[in-house]
């Protein structure tokens, strides 16, 4: 029997359920998900100058027309929050430096990050809320 006829709700809303109830991460938790935030963010400052990130934001920039939602990090433009995550992560993995995950070989940042950011920036939030929508999504 699958988790979403067992309890009525699809698994994605008992997880977000059983984070929400549980609001308690560690000091170490949220220190490593600062350190991982400010990995991603200087593998993304140290790219901003290779001509496929300035494609993706470019590329962004004509997906959105305005100037409004999510930033388009080393940039003053703000476009839609999927844009701005996608340029962004392609900004923050280039360098192939970003942290990793060895038992995957993925590099979970690249993805959790991006999107936390992009949504921190069209529903504002706490430091702390920002760091710990990083933790879940790790």
């Amino acid at each position: 029997m699958s988790a979403e006829r067992h309890t009525g709700l699809p698994l994605n809303r008992q997880f977000a359920r059983a984070l929400h109830q549980h609001q308690a991460f560690s000091p170490a938790d949220l220190e490593k998900a600062a350190y991982c935030l400010l990995d991603f963010l200087a593998c993304a400052y140290a790219t901003r100058h290779f001509t496929w990130v300035k494609q993706a934001k470019e590329v962004a920039w004509q997906n959105s027309g305005a100037d409004s939602g999510a930033r388009l990090l080393g940039t003053p433009r703000f476009v839609s929050a999927q844009d701005a995550a996608f340029a962004n992560a392609v900004a923050g993995h280039s360098l192939v430096r970003d942290d990793m995950h060895l038992g995957s070989v993925s590099h979970l940042g690249v993805v959790v990050i991006p999107a936390a950011l992009a949504m921190a920036s069209i529903t504002p939030c706490s430091g702390t809320t920002l760091l710990h929508a990083v933790v879940c999504g790790y």
